[in-house]
């Protein structure tokens, strides 16, 4: 009798894994864009450092809904 291996099956990626990957290359995409480089000029950091603040506030905002998304997920699976 053979058993399978799980690990030799290939899955195909799910929606999470989708979104996870999605969301991991524009916050990479995101934060290449605002780093600060030794030949921008004094207008380009302000610009940088204004487009940091709104992402930080971005991301401060949609935390409550992400909590919350999370919790009504949780509680459907139990």
């Amino acid at each position: 009798m053979k058993i399978k291996s799980t690990k030799a099956q290939d899955e195909a990626p799910n929606a999470v894994d989708k979104f996870v990957g999605i969301t991991q290359t524009s916050y990479r995409s995101f934060q290449d864009y605002v780093k600060f480089r030794e030949d921008d000029p004094l207008w380009m950091l302000t610009y940088k450092i204004g487009l940091q603040f709104l992402g930080f506030l971005l991301m401060l905002l949609l935390s409550p809904f992400l909590i919350l998304g999370l919790t009504i997920a949780i509680a459907a699976v139990l």
